[in-house]
C-alpha cells in the first residue's frame, strides 16, 4: 500500500485543521512522484507474490484539489498492474465537498472513500468553513447523497471538539 498525500490546498478553512491547510502555500505533489511510490509497491507486491496493491489518496489538505496528480496516478497504477494480474484498490480522504464531476468519477473509479462530517449541520458548519467563511454541511452531505445511490462503499469521520461533546449523540443519530 502507498499513502499519496497529494497535497496541502484545501477547499475548505476548518478551525482546527491539523495541517494549517490554505494558512500556508499550498503545496502539491507532481505525478511523477505519486509514480515512484506506485512503481515501488509494484515491485514489492511481485517480490512477495500479491495479487492486489493499494493506491490511497489523502493530504495535509483536500487531496481533490490536485486532481490532475490524483486521476492520473490512479491512471498509471491501472496501467501498470493490469499486465501484472494485480489488481488495485484506491481510496480516499475527503472533506466531501465535492462537484458532481469529481463524484461520478470517484464512484466510478475508486474502492471507497472516507469522508468527514461532524454529524449535525450546525454542528459541521461552525467548524468547516469554506473558503469565503460559508458553510459546508449542504455540500458534505450531497456528497453523501449520490454516495448512497450509487451504493458506494464509504465511512465517516467526525472531529469531535470540546464545544461539540454535549451533541455528539444526536450527530452520531444523525
Amino acid at each position: 500500500m502507498v499513502t499519496l498525500f497529494l497535497t496541502t490546498a484545501c477547499n475548505l478553512r476548518c478551525t482546527y485543521c491539523y495541517a494549517a491547510s490554505g494558512d500556508t502555500p499550498g503545496r502539491t505533489m507532481p505525478l511523477s512522484v505519486a509514480r515512484y511510490g506506485i512503481d515501488f509497491i509494484l515491485k514489492n507486491a511481485r517480490a512477495l507474490s500479491r495479487d492486489e496493491i493499494e493506491v490511497a489518496f489523502h493530504g495535509g489538505g483536500e487531496p481533490t484539489v490536485n486532481w490532475a496528480t490524483l486521476t492520473g496516478a490512479w491512471e498509471y497504477a491501472q496501467s501498470q498492474a493490469t499486465p501484472l494480474g494485480i489488481r488495485v484498490a484506491s481510496t480516499l480522504a475527503t472533506n466531501g465537498v465535492l462537484t458532481d464531476v469529481k463524484i461520478d468519477w470517484i464512484v466510478s473509479h475508486l474502492t471507497g472513500a472516507s469522508v468527514s462530517c461532524d454529524g449535525l449541520p450546525a454542528v459541521h458548519d461552525a467548524h468547516r468553513l469554506t473558503v469565503h467563511g460559508g458553510r459546508s454541511s449542504e455540500a458534505v452531505l450531497h456528497t453523501l447523497r449520490r454516495f448512497d445511490e450509487a451504493g458506494f462503499p464509504y465511512s465517516l469521520r467526525l472531529t469531535v471538539t470540546h464545544d461539540q461533546i454535549s451533541q455528539l449523540p444526536a450527530g452520531v443519530a444523525f
